[in-house]
């Protein structure tokens, strides 16, 4: 077989084993860490590629990252997949197929060790530790700046084999890219210098000191493009709040954490089980002899690895490449509370299999050990073999928010963001009290956990027990005066029990803390439609609509003011655009239907009302509206039906059962019509209506 039919057979390979591997994620779902905000609920992103959008992809810091690559790529599904989220999957494969086959030519074309190579590349992507990157549409900014780090590698290499103008300059534009669409690239200068020294061997035996500045110098523009980004993501992440301060992690605990995490990283690289999503941090809880015991492993291994620097170079260029790659992740700068993430090894860790994979066989031979080429194949086999099977299996976790935190929790029992996370994933499906148990177990383990105590709060709330959600906002706000979260659970249950005023002084308190905040409008805007303040309420609508075109329900609340103020046709424009962006919102399905019936439209609000019902079939006002609209169109037999269902539900008042009794007086039944004019009026005694209709139902009768 000649050497192009050997690598394009290996191509071949690769890409069929990753697609077979990973081809699961086309029926993945969106995720609720992330995917929402870079996805789902970003609207410049579900609005695609305009002219706007891209300005704000290259100006907002939104997420807490200046990455525009990456917001640009994820407008780029949008436009070709919709909300698919199939679509977006596909194309996080695709990129570390590419990716994949990147890394083996660059190493190729270094190396010219094909065998080693390739098995680089099969480790690259078939390791369990980068499903993370892969599966999660989210991390599209991981596989999208890996892409641009081995182009800026392949770039290099054109370079330092015959350096010009030129090739340096592509080298530096693909580096550009790269941190554009994440500045986990800062380290690649320090990893061009390690390249340097081995394979390219620029940094040989016997340089000069000229031409060892001549080699460093050229890595200055990088290095300082490094510098600016690196600067910029800390002041993003900062102004997100983000970044943990010394305070609340001191930096003793951060180092001892890094070192262990080091250690952890290359347990689960030979290792990779127990793999998820989080990984608490632990804080003041590592004991001395873990991180002294990492630090001196650490030691050592750096010590042999400089010792066999000329023997074995391969070593230290990867060991060191591992060591450099992770510093900006370790922790030392902590943002979010988790020890260390599976993500973050996607670069990283091929230090650790170019180490592996060009040492195995001269180390073998080194020692006296015959090693025959079908022990190798047979070696590489079983362990591509076994990664595959793995990682195929940690793909399956990542299906949906409960296969992932429930794996999360699986791992570790204790693992509070998991339960918390899974609790709301149950909250939005409504199985709260599957949710209160997971909440309830987050803060066994951790019972300051505001994000817990809040989701506990608005559990309660949905079932009406108000005494036990006050309790838990009370808490939040103890720990937290001014939580905007525990403010707005606050608002909302003072609303459900009646006691408007109130509500509207605590949503005031909220805007004055943070005004830019859509659902707070929202909020607001519907607590001054009850008190009739339809005006003051539209502008609030209004204002969310400003600081979020997408958002669903200011919309569907804004088309209810507009039809209760006698705009009707503007009111089903609103409507409308609320239901093109939520299809399965109910009370926009109702608000829709009552505009239409305004407009003298029954057939399309019965309609409405249908799907309303549909996704609230237990909702007694709904059932209650459709048996008015049957009742107006003197189909008297459904309207009965739908306002026994409405009493079934607790929608039993004076205005159904007068509305019964027309029904009844409709069809010549009088003596029944006026048991429910009696009941009608025993509930309101002032009901003129009904008054009329006994009055009226007594004297047919009577004749």
């Amino acid at each position: 077989m000649t050497h192009k039919r050997t690598i394009q057979l290996i191509i071949i390979s690769l890409t069929i084993v990753t697609a077979l591997v990973f081809y699961q994620v086309r029926d993945h779902e969106f995720l609720s860490v992330d995917d929402y905000v870079y996805v789902t609920n970003n609207i410049h992103v579900k609005k695609g590629l305009t002219v706007d959008n891209v300005i704000w992809a290259f100006t907002t810091t939104y997420a807490n990252f200046w990455h525009p690559l990456t917001w640009l790529s994820h407008m780029l599904d949008n436009e070709l997949y919709g909300l698919n989220p199939s679509g977006h999957h596909i194309t996080n494969l695709l990129l570390h197929i590419i990716n994949t086959v990147l890394l083996f030519l660059v190493m190729l074309k270094m190396t010219s060790h094909i065998w080693q190579s390739a098995f680089v590349a099969a480790l690259f992507t078939l390791h369990p530790l980068h499903v993370e990157s892969v599966a999660w549409v989210a991390e599209r900014k991981d596989v999208l700046s890996a892409l641009f780090w081995f182009l800026t590698m392949w770039a290099y290499l054109l370079y330092a084999k015959n350096p010009g103008v030129g090739r340096y300059l592509l080298t530096l534009a693909f580096f550009v890219l790269g941190l554009m669409a994440k500045p986990m690239l800062v380290t690649l200068p320090f990893v061009l210098l390690l390249l340097d020294h081995w394979p390219l061997e620029r940094l040989r035996a016997g340089i000069s000191k000229k031409e060892i500045y001549s080699l460093v110098l050229e890595k200055i523009p990088m290095i300082l493009l490094s510098g600016i980004f690196s600067v910029s993501v800390y002041l993003a992440q900062e102004g997100g709040k983000a970044v943990a301060t010394l305070d609340v992690l001191p930096m003793k605990l951060r180092i001892a954490n890094g070192l262990v995490s080091y250690m952890k990283y290359i347990s689960k690289t030979l290792w990779p089980s127990d793999l998820s999503i989080f990984y608490i941090h632990p804080m003041s809880s590592l004991q001395w002899w873990q991180y002294i015991g990492a630090a001196l492993a650490l030691c050592l291994i750096t010590a042999f690895v400089l010792k066999k620097i000329k023997t074995f170079p391969w070593l230290s260029t990867g060991w060191f490449w591992y060591l450099g790659t992770l510093l900006p992740v370790i922790g030392l700068v902590q943002v979010g509370s988790h020890a260390m993430a599976d993500r973050y090894t996607y670069i990283p860790i091929i230090g650790l299999f170019i180490a592996f994979a060009f040492t195995v066989k001269p180390l073998w031979e080194r020692m006296n050990v015959k090693v025959s080429n079908t022990l190798l194949w047979t070696t590489g086999i079983v362990i591509i073999s076994l990664l595959s099977t793995v990682t195929w299996l940690q793909v399956k976790h990542w299906r949906n928010n409960f296969t992932l935190y429930e794996r999360a929790i699986a791992v570790n029992n204790n693992n509070y963001l998991a339960r918390n996370n899974l609790g709301h994933a149950l909250s939005a499906a409504g199985r709260i009290g599957e949710a209160k148990i997971h909440y309830r177990k987050a803060l066994d383990v951790k019972p300051d956990y505001i994000d817990a105590l809040n989701n506990f709060a608005a559990a309660f709330i949905k079932e009406n027990n108000f005494p036990e959600a006050l309790a838990y906002i009370e808490e939040v706000l103890a720990l937290e005066p001014d939580n905007i979260s525990a403010l707005t659970n606050l608002g909302t249950l003072l609303i459900r029990e009646g006691r408007e005023t109130e509500a509207a002084n605590v949503f005031s308190k909220a805007l004055a803390i943070k005004p830019d905040v859509a659902e707070l409008h929202n909020n607001m805007g519907y607590l001054l439609t009850r008190l009739g303040r339809m005006d003051e309420g539209a502008g609030h609508f209004t204002e969310a609509l400003r600081l979020r075109p997408d958002y669903s329900e200011a919309m569907s609340n804004l088309g209810f003011v507009l039809m209760k103020s006698g705009n009707p046709k503007e009111a089903v424009a609103y409507l409308g655009q609320a239901l093109s962006i939520n299809p399965n919102d109910s009370k926009a399905h109702y608000n829709m239907a009552l505009a239409m019936l305004s407009l003298n439209r029954p057939d399309k609000a019965e309609k409405h009302f249908r799907e309303s019902i549909i996704r609230e079939p237990e909702n007694g006002e709904l059932h209650y509206q459709l048996g008015n609209l049957y009742l107006m169109q003197k189909r008297f037999e459904e309207s009965m039906i739908q306002y026994q269902i409405a009493i079934q539900y607790g929608r039993e008042s004076y205005d159904v059962h007068n509305n019964i009794g027309i029904v009844y007086a409709s069809t010549g039944d009088f003596k029944n019509a006026i048991t429910h004019f009696k009941k009608s009026l025993y509930m309101n005694p002032e009901f003129d209506e009904a008054k009329k209709n006994l009055k009226f139902a007594m004297e047919k009768v009577r004749n």
